[in-house]
């Protein structure tokens, strides 16, 4: 048996509106934002396995001694976005 204690960055968002008079002389704009934001970037684990969670099934294998295995174990994804308006 392994602890599959964790933390982890799920979710982060960061956004700047640009409205100073820079952007009207040199865009013709009266403004516009720049948006970043990120799911699931990084986990903190001493756990050996892929991810602690995504240990969908259970599975149970402990005649080879390694005792809980991964099996159809479904990664949780890595995004990371950016949007300009």
């Amino acid at each position: 048996m392994e602890d599959a204690g964790f933390v982890k960055l799920r979710e982060i968002s960061l956004s700047y509106t640009f409205d100073q008079p820079w952007v009207n002389r040199v865009l013709g704009l009266g403004s516009f934002d720049v948006r970043v934001s990120g799911r699931n970037l990084v986990t903190w684990t001493k756990y050996t396995g892929y991810d602690p969670e995504s240990n969908l099934t259970g599975a149970d294998d402990r005649r080879s001694g390694r005792g809980l295995l991964q099996h159809a174990a479904v990664p949780v994804i890595r995004v990371l976005r950016h949007l300009n308006h």
